[in-house]
């Protein structure tokens, strides 16, 4: 039992900064397309890697880990950094638009299965499962979009929230049948980046009303 506790905590932890670095390189090159200044380019890259984390854990009662951890803050100004020194040399690659939404799928997946790990241990129900997960995945985007003065992409994107959604019912499936929240884990991150890259190259989108 011990060993399995490491293990998650551990799973945890690579996932969480594995997110982190990815959506603050996303968020980072957000704000270089929009025209921001310096600060504003490292304003909009840390809040949308920790801006889920934080929306999370102040849901759960629990002081934000990103205010806790020594690392979180670390990666996510390390990847405005990235940002920045990339543009710069390969400004053209960069700029394009899969490069941007790959690097949001790889933060997406990883946040949402560190939502659904947290959430399980927490003890809440499966919606509660689903809706942490989901809201760490889409949280910070979405504090990202209110400040560029934007809708939510999460509420004009085609195929995204819903990648959140039907990883954390994998994930939640997974450990309910197999008992094992490590792999359940690995379920739910394989799961929420492989249909999110399928909609994006596919172009799957959700229907309207009109």
């Amino acid at each position: 039992m011990f060993s399995l506790l490491f293990e998650i905590d551990l799973l945890f932890q690579l996932i969480n900064l594995l997110g982190i670095a990815t959506f603050s390189v996303a968020g980072s090159l957000r704000g270089i397309r929009e025209g921001l200044d310096l600060l504003g380019i490292a304003t909009l890259g840390v809040i949308t890697s920790l801006g889920g984390g934080i929306l999370r854990d102040i849901i759960v009662g629990k002081v934000p880990n990103a205010l806790t951890s020594p690392y979180d803050m670390t990666v996510a100004l390390i990847g405005v950094m990235i940002s920045l020194l990339l543009y710069r040399k390969t400004k053209k690659q960069i700029e394009s638009k899969y490069t941007f939404l790959m690097l949001d799928a790889i933060g997406l997946s990883a946040f949402t299965t560190t939502g659904a790990i947290l959430a399980y241990k927490t003890g809440v129900s499966f919606y509660g499962v689903v809706l942490l997960a989901t809201i760490t995945g889409v949280g910070g985007g979405v504090i990202r979009d209110v400040l560029l003065r934007k809708v939510p992409w999460v509420l004009r994107e085609d195929f995204y929230a819903t990648c959140s959604i039907i990883g954390a019912v994998a994930f939640y499936v997974s450990v309910k049948v197999s008992g094992d929240l490590t792999f359940s884990s690995i379920v739910c991150f394989l799961t929420t980046l492989t249909i999110r890259t399928l909609a994006i190259v596919f172009k799957w989108r959700l229907p309207k009303a009109v």
